[in-house]
Formats: C-alpha cells, sequence, structure tokens
C-alpha cells in the first residue's frame, strides 16, 4: 500500500345483504250467476227462435286446507371458533401502541470488557448514540429495539448511557475490577471519511505479525498482545476504534491512517486520540490529517502518533 505520510495534529370489510321475495296469492269469493237470457221475438214468422240459455258460472271452492304439520324447532347452529387477528408486517419506525420501557444491564467480564445489553422494545430500527466517559458512538438498534456487545471499560466504574432518539437516556454502572490492568487508545471521529488506529507491536512493520488495526484486529482473548475493537454503524455518524493491551506491553507504537478517498481527498480530517493508562483517562489530544488534493485517488495519508505521549507505559 503506498502512503503518504503528512502530520499535523490539532404502519375492508364487505356487507353482504340477501333480500327474500314473498308471494301471496288470494282465491276470490263465490261469483253471482248470470241472469238467464230473455226471449227475442223475431220480427217476422220465418224468424228463428232463440231459446233462452243459462250461463253457469264456476264458483271457486274453498281450497283444500294443507295437512297441518308439527312444528319443529330450529336447531341451535354450531358456536363459530373466533377467527384470530390477521397478521400485520412490522413497519420500520412506528413503535407498538403498548410498549416496555428501556432498560440496560452491564455485567464485568474478564480483560476489563463489559457485557452490555440493551431493550428498548419502543425504538426498533432507530438510531442512537452510546456514551462511556469520552467515548460517543452511533449506533443503529434492531427490529426488536436490542443491542448487545462488549465495551472496553475505560475506568474501574464505568458509567454507560444510550440516548434515544426521543431525548430519553437510559444509563446503567458496574464496577470492573479488572480494568486498571488494561492500557488502552481510543480514536474518535465522525463522518464518513474513513480515519484508522494502527498499532506496532514488538517493533513490526505495517502489515506485519504485531500490525493490529481494523482489517486484522484480533480478538479479545488473543495470546498474542493487544486486539482492536471498533465501533459506529452509521455512516454520517461517531465512530470509534479502541486498541487494548496488558498493562506489560510496552514498546508499542501508534499511527494514525487515512485513506486517499473521493470523501477524503481535498480537506482536512479531524479526529480525537485518547489514552488510557491503568484505568485512568488522559486529556483528549485533537489532531487533523491534511488529505492531498483529488488528482490521485491513492494510497494514505500516515500520521505516526508521539512516542512520548502514546507509550502505553503505566502510570509512576
Amino acid at each position: 500500500m503506498q502512503k503518504l505520510r503528512k502530520v499535523s495534529i490539532v404502519g375492508a370489510t364487505f356487507l353482504l345483504a340477501a333480500a327474500t321475495g314473498h308471494m301471496m296469492q288470494t282465491a276470490q269469493g263465490p261469483e253471482t250467476a248470470a241472469p238467464p237470457a230473455t226471449a227475442m221475438s223475431a220480427a217476422g214468422p220465418d224468424a228463428p227462435t232463440v231459446r233462452p240459455m243459462a250461463v253457469t258460472g264456476l264458483t271457486i271452492a274453498d281450497v283444500a286446507a294443507l295437512p297441518g304439520l308439527p312444528a319443529r324447532r330450529v336447531a341451535d347452529e354450531a358456536p363459530l371458533a373466533a377467527l384470530p387477528p390477521p397478521a400485520e408486517p412490522a413497519v420500520v419506525g412506528f413503535a407498538a401502541a403498548s410498549c416496555a420501557p428501556a432498560t440496560l444491564t452491564l455485567e464485568a467480564t474478564k480483560r476489563g470488557l463489559v457485557a452490555v445489553k440493551l431493550a428498548a422494545p419502543c425504538h426498533p430500527m432507530e438510531r442512537l448514540h452510546l456514551v462511556q466517559g469520552p467515548l460517543d458512538v452511533s449506533l443503529w438498534l434492531d427490529a426488536e429495539g436490542g443491542w448487545n456487545g462488549f465495551l472496553p471499560a475505560l475506568s474501574a466504574t464505568p458509567a454507560v448511557d444510550f440516548r434515544l432518539p426521543n431525548g430519553e437516556v437510559v444509563t446503567a454502572q458496574t464496577e470492573v475490577p479488572g480494568a486498571a490492568a488494561v492500557n488502552r487508545v481510543v480514536l474518535l471521529w465522525t463522518g464518513a471519511a474513513e480515519v484508522h488506529l494502527n498499532a506496532y507491536e514488538y517493533g513490526s512493520d505495517y502489515d506485519g505479525a504485531g500490525h493490529v488495526q481494523a482489517r486484522m484486529p484480533r480478538t479479545p482473548d488473543t495470546p498474542l498482545g493487544g486486539y482492536l475493537l471498533s465501533y459506529g454503524g452509521v455512516d454520517e455518524g461517531a465512530h470509534a476504534e479502541i486498541y487494548s493491551a496488558p498493562t506489560g506491553m510496552t514498546g508499542t507504537r501508534f499511527d494514525l491512517e487515512a485513506p486517499v478517498t473521493a470523501a477524503t481527498c481535498g480537506r482536512d480530517l479531524s479526529a480525537t486520540v485518547v489514552q488510557i493508562r491503568a484505568g485512568q483517562i488522559g486529556a483528549p489530544v485533537p489532531v487533523t490529517l491534511a488529505m492531498p488534493d483529488c488528482d490521485q485517488l491513492e494510497g494514505s495519508v500516515v500520521m505516526p502518533l508521539p512516542e512520548e505521549a502514546f507509550s502505553l507505559a503505566a502510570v509512576n
């Protein structure tokens, strides 16, 4: 990797109507018989005689009654089981109508670390700030409004705050007996432009066996020496990288590295470095990395940190 070294510190209901029609036919009463026709006389002797005729009308008698049927009780309808409510997909950004208040628990673990568990069910998938002493980073809560992880204890009795989007602050504090046995160097910066912390143990060179960095961070249980933890999942938010090593390790060198990209070129990048030695937090040191112009987007700018100020030697 080419390096350019430049240093400066500073989320219908339907109705169905069925109508039944009923048609009623009523029998008419008996009809009155027509009177007999009267005789008619012809004008002459040869005229035919018209016989009187009686028109017999048919009388509709009563309709024969239908046989009586015994009354039958309508059977009871079988009860219907209640339908389950429809499953609705969760809508990001809307909390349940009633949800439990946020809770935060801390538990001290080995190697000066704190196990952190936040439950904020009213704030799923929301952004918040995690604060511990000088450490202030931006994080995203998961779909259930939770965040679990490990934090380096920056003091023997660290207090951890989660600052929720609605202004609520959830706080917890615990004792970490092993905090004083670990030295740390903390790099803080804000924004999408990347700045990284490099630690060189036992005289290692860049990418050597003793080079601890974000790409090769090791884990807290490493037997090799120190390790690096990174925080900050929000591009434009606050980020941190924290190197930790036993207090017995000395001679580790540090530098800051900023890749030359379209997000970093032609500007000054600001960051802060804080050293914790034997559980005691040092004064924040502001730094500035002057980045080259955007003519050539390759390489990195590297800023060595003064060994006399960042030696990780125990406090006398």
